[in-house]
């Protein structure tokens, strides 16, 4: 799948009619400032933690108990060290458990909203692109020198591509003074944000910001800074992904739109 494919760019912001979601998040505080509090429930879906070894993750509340707590930078642990997370992106590798839950909770599973953050290194134009290209000894020098410009002239074309993509999309307001590019597809084409283009660093996997069905049946909010994902829906939806966490498929907390985290 090639970078955005399947995604439409919005003219304008008034194309998601997106007003509902963000007059209720703006001016708000904790949660109820990353997803609308106009949903039964909302769920914390927290970014795996990775060891860099072949060790099992752990789990949050095993390794970082604490971390929520307040402390005199919000977080009383602000870093996850000794572990690494992704941050402020859905890990690619949860799609297949999570996304048949939101496609069964809505009625319009071939529209959605796509809200993604425009700073982002490859589709800002700021990302590098350079590669290495090696050989098993069946390719001469000059062989290796030849097939590493094709590669990595037909990832600059991706990027290239990805950034005009970007560009021609209308801008959405959101807390911080984000800037987001707003599209639509279907929840199936969200495995297409941002790549995967396998040569062009930064034009990599991506998950949004923002998304939700144009039902509305739900809203998703990933924040820039944050390794946690934010899920508000009907019970029935939240009940799915804290299933997920009580077979250890992932991991989830029920949470309240007034709270910090």
């Amino acid at each position: 799948m090639y970078a955005f494919e399947g995604m439409t760019p919005a003219t304008d912001v008034s194309d998601a009619d997106a007003e509902w979601a963000l007059s209720r998040m703006r001016g708000g505080d904790g949660v109820s400032r990353m997803v609308p509090d106009c949903f039964p429930a909302v769920v914390r879906l927290m970014h795996e933690l990775r060891t860099g070894d072949e060790a099992p993750s752990p789990r949050w509340s095993d390794a970082l108990p604490d971390f929520f707590q307040d402390g005199p930078n919000g977080f009383l642990h602000h870093q996850v060290e000794p572990y690494h997370v992704t941050d402020g992106t859905l890990p690619r590798d949860y799609l297949p458990r999570l996304l048949p839950l939101l496609i069964d909770t809505t009625t319009t599973p071939q529209l959605s909203w796509y809200a993604l953050w425009k700073g982002f290194g490859g589709i800002s134009g700021s990302g590098a692109s350079g590669m290495l290209l090696s050989s098993n000894g069946d390719m001469t020098s000059g062989q290796i020198e030849l097939e590493r410009r094709r590669l990595q002239g037909d990832a600059d074309s991706a990027a290239a591509t990805a950034r005009r993509f970007v560009a021609s999309c209308a801008e959405i307001p959101w807390w911080g003074a984000r800037e987001m590019a707003l599209m639509s597809g279907s929840l199936s084409a969200v495995d297409a944000l941002g790549g995967p283009t396998a040569f062009a660093e930064g034009v990599s996997a991506l998950g949004p910001q923002m998304w939700w069905p144009a039902d509305r049946a739900w809203f998703a909010a990933t924040d820039i800074d944050d390794a946690w994902t934010y899920i508000a829906g009907p019970g029935s939806l939240i009940d799915a992904v804290l299933d997920l966490d009580r077979r250890r498929v992932l991991e989830a907390y029920e949470v309240s739109f007034d709270q910090r985290w």
